[in-house]
């Protein structure tokens, strides 16, 4: 368990998959996503996905708690190479739990985490252009915009363009987040 100021992150367990679909399909959390790929594969149960997660190397799933342990959401790190030192993150803070500091903090907490203890070189996300309040909590990480797609999401009835943002270690300044 990794802790936070004001969440922990654990490990996802077979559980907390149920809430998770329930949270990507949320309307409020749906036209946020940079992506149409859920996390989850709506064809396979919640124990067949959890297998497979545990299975699979390159993609971790952890859930993200408070101190009271209310699970308030989920970061994904996908594309996990620690050969090459780099990896994709995507987080999902449940709406009711939004705007109190949990994403920030768990963010906060993961990137230390990656870049101190699994020693990666890189982490990189892609964010909605339209998600004024997701790449503020990421610039304000130290993430920079690296590229941007133009009109390459369909979402609340028209096309939005994806930017493309990196964290060097040598850029994350921990004392300054």
């Amino acid at each position: 368990m990794l802790h936070g100021k004001l969440v922990n992150l654990r490990p996802v367990h077979a559980a907390d998959l149920a809430v998770l679909r329930r949270w990507e399909h949320d309307p409020q959390i749906d036209h946020l996503q940079a992506t149409t790929a859920n996390t989850l594969d709506a064809r396979e149960s919640n124990e067949q996905e959890f297998e497979r997660l545990l299975r699979t190397p390159r993609i971790k799933i952890v859930a993200i708690q408070t101190k009271a342990e209310a699970l308030v959401g989920f970061i994904r790190l996908h594309d996990l190479d620690l050969q090459a030192r780099k990896a994709t993150l995507r987080i999902l803070i449940a709406p009711e739990m939004q705007n109190r500091g949990y994403g920030s903090d768990a963010l906060h907490t993961l990137i230390h985490f990656c870049f101190a203890e699994l020693g990666l070189h890189r982490l990189g996300l892609i964010v909605l252009e339209s998600n004024e309040r997701a790449l503020a909590v990421y610039q304000r990480l130290g993430f920079v915009v690296e590229g941007r797609e133009r009109e390459s999401v369909w979402s609340m009835g028209h096309w939005q363009a994806m930017l493309h943002m990196g964290l060097l270690a040598h850029e994350w300044h921990e004392e300054s987040n």
